[in-house]
């Protein structure tokens, strides 16, 4: 969980969700923009990360608010962990950047 801020909507939670030990490319997941609205956490924003000819390349396909995005938040004020992809190297990799 990242938080990130934001000057439209404040703090914005970024959960990346994987499997530990994922079989196949595509289960590395996908990613959460969470924000308040009215004093309740919601979705706003997800991506999947997707692959190019079998190889893991980025987040994409977003949906949800289209004036929130990786581009328009700022650096992290908080990162937290939880459960690391520790089987899967490409999921490593994206998991200890501090992004």
């Amino acid at each position: 969980m990242k938080i990130k801020v934001n000057e439209k909507y404040g703090e914005v939670y970024i959960a990346y969700l994987s499997l530990r030990n994922p079989k196949r490319i595509l289960t590395y997941g996908d990613c959460l923009f969470v924000t308040r609205i009215e004093g309740n956490l919601k979705i706003v924003k997800s991506y999947l990360f997707s692959s190019d000819v079998g190889k893991k390349s980025k987040f994409e396909f977003p949906e949800g608010l289209d004036d929130l995005s990786f581009k328009t938040l700022k650096k992290p004020i908080n990162i937290k962990r939880y459960l690391e992809p520790a089987d899967d190297e490409d999921g490593m990799e994206h998991y200890s950047k501090n992004i």
